[in-house]
């Protein structure tokens, strides 16, 4: 089966959760014996030759396309078209103006595709739909949601986190819902990577969820009885300020009145930056991922990851990063519904601290707990991992011919 792989998201590095689910799927695709890969991705100029850099390292055959400069203007003559930008001006949601005149990109699909020979175009995140006018003709079609754009964009307004007003935001919103809802019933297959992230809405058949998972990493992680818990990722981005400032401000007080000498390390936020009820005396803040660090604490310099996340949106890719190096976990409900392996694992529920905090304390105060949990983690991971081979190209070709 021929594939042709689409995305706007960096495929550079994996300084963050979609950069690393994205380079993750171009793995699993391209390694899937059922599947001969090609892929087209769109890039910042600066981006493009560590784009096809990562895409040659897994041997795809692909070309990179960067976006259009000077992009932001009516996309035709008239005045319909000059009310449609300065609608898309005034109401924008994430992505909308740069996909502005990139009409280059669906060209170079359509080529692809002919040149190719493809069965099956994957669109990997939803909003890099917003830069192609689907449905495509003469090929099959799927979407990789990576989590509910338009839920988690609804939850940056209510917080202030965009530059929209009250009723802009409003609109913004009703905008971008409009917009994932048609992206889904225009392709052939929705693929979400979380249970909680299938479509709410009609498709064109039915949605599957097929979980990510990255391959065992070093530094294995070994007991080094630091009695340290940590956690990772970068504050500026709301659900990860959310976990810190739970962690900071309901775990920390309850644990240091327990046993004063087990500790957190955060890993995203510097300690002169952090309001000033998060500065407790058993947290310390390590500034911004340096990947050595992390790797140090997912290796054993730390005995415990916490991934107390609020929302269920997509899968945590700090978490999945955890199993990869067998790091013991404890995650919220909201982290587990993303990891279907680990079902049967106890969660930490965000409304009773108390009871989260006398959990920690009993983990990070035995090395035999704390060895058992690895292991249990470790077997359910290497499990689901088995059961994955060839997945991809299953969901595919389960995907109808186009009329």
């Amino acid at each position: 089966m021929r594939v042709l792989y689409f995305t706007v998201i960096p495929l550079i590095d994996e300084s963050n959760g979609g950069n690393i689910c994205c380079r993750n799927h171009v793995r699993r695709l391209a390694e899937d014996p059922g599947i001969e890969l090609y892929a087209i991705a769109a890039a910042e100029r600066h981006q493009a030759a560590a784009t096809s850099a990562f895409l040659s390292e897994h041997t795809v055959k692909h070309h990179v396309l960067p976006f259009r400069d000077a992009h932001v203007h009516p996309e035709a003559r008239g005045l319909g078209s000059m009310a449609s930008f300065l609608a898309t001006a005034a109401f924008q949601y994430p992505w909308e103006l740069r996909a502005l005149n990139q009409q280059h990109l669906q060209e170079g699909i359509e080529w692809g595709v002919a040149a190719y020979g493809i069965d099956t175009v994957v669109i990997d995140y939803t909003p890099s739909a917003h830069f192609l006018q689907l449905p495509l003709r003469n090929v099959r079609t799927c979407l990789i949601k990576l989590d509910r754009e338009a839920d988690f964009y609804a939850e940056l307004i209510r917080c202030g986190k965009t530059h929209h007003g009250r009723l802009t935001g409003k609109v913004s919103h009703a905008r971008v819902s409009r917009a994932e809802r048609a992206i889904e019933a225009s392709v052939d297959r929705v693929v979400a990577i979380g249970e909680p992230d299938l479509p709410r809405s009609r498709t064109r058949s039915a949605a599957v969820v097929v979980t990510p998972f990255l391959n065992p990493r070093e530094p294995r992680w070994s007991y080094s009885s630091s009695k340290t818990a940590f956690f990772v990722g970068n504050v500026g981005h709301l659900p990860n300020w959310q976990a810190v400032e739970w962690i900071a401000t309901q775990l920390a007080p309850r644990v240091a009145a327990e046993r004063p000498e087990l500790r957190f390390a955060v890993v995203g936020a510097d300690a002169e930056n952090v309001p000033e009820a998060w500065r407790q005396p058993n947290v310390g803040y390590l500034g911004l991922a340096d990947g050595d660090v992390v790797q140090s604490l997912f290796g054993g310099a730390a005995d415990l990851m916490l991934c107390p996340m609020k929302d269920d949106w997509g899968v945590k890719f700090k978490a999945v990063e955890a199993l990869a190096h067998g790091t013991p976990l404890l995650a919220s409900r909201q982290t587990l519904l993303g990891l279907p392996q680990l079902d049967d694992e106890p969660a930490l529920d965000l409304a009773r601290p108390g009871e989260a905090a006398a959990v920690v304390c009993t983990l990070l105060s035995s090395s035999a707990a704390l060895e058992e949990l690895a292991v249990r983690q470790g077997e359910a991971q290497a499990a689901f991992i088995a059961s994955q081979n060839g997945v991809w190209s299953r969901v595919l070709r389960s995907i109808p011919a186009p009329a």
